[in-house]
């Protein structure tokens, strides 16, 4: 072959035009390498799934981050509750928040339960007060009802029950 025959770099496409897996430097990013490296990247992933969540349920201020980006409304309304809660709580200065609350879409607003804040008492100890609130649409207080926590879970209901029935079937 002469050296005029030769032509320039790039220029020999006619040769292998359409599939050129029979170079090794063809396609350096196919489709397994790709596999592969979402295959290192899952582990990842999912610890940081798993931590976020973990985060979500121990930390407050990262679980209102998650609410209010899913559910900016509802994450609005828990916030409004919150607030008139510790604010009309017997003593506001030593009121603290215990489980943050959860918004419920109803028709003309929000209802906000499962919202527990901790006062003070008479005697200097903490009480527990359980608070429900409903807010409207434009985020205004329309009624808060304040009651006393339930010491007992459902659960250890459920278990004396169960053992009060062991007790008293006799045969």
């Amino acid at each position: 072959m002469k050296t005029s025959d030769r032509k320039p770099l790039g220029e020999n496409t006619e040769e292998h035009h359409g599939n050129n897996s029979d170079t090794p430097y063809a396609n350096p990013r196919n489709h397994f390498s790709r596999k592969r490296t979402l295959n290192r990247l899952m582990p990842f992933l999912m610890l940081f799934v798993f931590a976020t969540l973990i985060l979500k349920d121990q930390v407050p201020a990262v679980g209102d981050k998650i609410d209010a980006f899913f559910n900016p409304e509802g994450s609005a309304a828990v916030r409004v509750c919150r607030k008139a809660a510790l604010s009309q709580s017997a003593t506001p200065d030593f009121a603290r928040l215990i489980k943050p609350g959860k918004a419920n879409a109803t028709n003309k607003g929000f209802f906000v339960d499962q919202l527990v804040i901790g006062e003070m008492d008479e005697q200097g100890g903490e009480r527990r007060v359980d608070i429900a609130c409903h807010i409207d649409q434009n985020g205004e207080l329309v009624k808060l009802n304040r009651t006393a926590h339930k010491k007992e879970s459902i659960a250890t209901e459920n278990k004396d029950n169960y053992h009060e029935q062991l007790t008293s079937d006799t045969y």
